[in-house]
């Protein structure tokens, strides 16, 4: 099986995301107004980072053990952890969408907010289809590949979307498993994401330790 995506490009929408909210709750002037959402956000963001992981260590060893039963369960543990991280990044991105709809959440910067909206408004095109073809990955039933299709953000969108066909942010990405140096630099690629998502993490831990109270998140009066 050829290798048609570099290791490189691998989760690359994760950071996009990830590079999103930095810029969203790192911002010295970020008005938070809900803070249940913001830590269910928090939460979300601690189980993609310990999935992400999984997945790297999936990647790393491989499924090509002498044992065709042994080879089939890993595949199918391996694309339960891809399954997972599906559903859990789709949380992320359906919270953040709550956030700009019910405007939860807010910065100074115009660029930053107008990205935002872009992305994560209920009827954008991106994330329509992020919804409806969004996946995490999935290992082929010999364990040889790996496929995936991705969606990534535009990083100067007009004030509505175009049509994704023009703009390809959707990427079917193919991946060859059989070679033991692409598998290790996509486990390497794989937990660069996940320490990169680390910093997204620990930066709405610090704000939400700093900024919210036990009022906040029982009484919240933000709709």
């Amino acid at each position: 099986m050829n290798t048609s995506t570099s290791p490189a490009q691998l989760f690359r929408e994760v950071l996009d995301i990830q590079a999103l909210m930095r810029d969203i709750f790192a911002a010295p002037d970020v008005v938070v107004k809900h803070w249940p959402t913001y830590y269910r956000l928090y939460l979300q963001t601690d189980d993609l980072i310990a999935l992400i992981r999984e997945a790297a260590q999936w990647l790393s060893g491989g499924f090509a053990h002498d044992r065709r039963d042994v080879r089939n369960r890993q595949i199918e543990s391996a694309n339960t952890c891809f399954k997972h991280l599906t559903t859990c990044l789709k949380a992320v991105v359906d919270l953040l969408r709550h956030m700009q709809s019910f405007a939860l959440v807010s910065v100074a910067d115009r660029r930053v907010m107008h990205c935002f909206r872009a992305h994560f408004q209920a009827k954008s095109a991106w994330y329509l289809e992020f919804h409806e073809r969004y996946c995490a990955g999935r290992i082929s039933p010999d364990g040889t590949g790996l496929e995936r299709t991705a969606l990534l953000m535009d990083a100067h969108p007009t004030d509505r979307l175009p049509d994704l066909d023009e703009k390809e942010l959707v990427q079917l990405q193919i991946f060859d498993l059989t070679n033991a140096t692409i598998r290790t630099e996509m486990a390497a690629a794989t937990n660069s994401v996940a320490d990169r998502l680390v910093e997204a993490y620990r930066i709405l831990g610090a704000h939400f330790v700093k900024q919210c109270t036990i009022e906040d998140l029982l009484h919240p009066s933000s709709y």
